[in-house]
């Protein structure tokens, strides 16, 4: 049996093409989100993940939600990267 190979990174900018195609700019924030959060996160060791979410991260993060929960989470990522 032939193991399938799932091209993870070709998964997030097809989400995003697929978003755009819906022409609501909600979707395509929330896919170009995800899409930027997957790249900047995947080469993340466990020590930068503690920088990451050490302080107030937690309290931060729970009071917003979505695409501004994502933002948090991604201009977190970039600052300490």
């Amino acid at each position: 049996m032939k193991e399938k190979i799932i091209n993870l990174v070709g998964t997030f900018y097809w989400q995003v093409q697929k978003a755009e195609r819906t022409k609501n700019k909600f979707l395509i924030k929330q896919a170009e989100l995800n899409r930027d959060l997957f790249l900047f996160s995947k080469d993340l060791t466990l020590h930068q993940w503690r920088r990451i979410r050490s302080g107030d991260y937690y309290n931060k993060r729970d009071e917003l939600t979505g695409n501004e929960q994502m933002e948090f989470i991604l201009d977190r990522i970039k600052i300490y990267r």
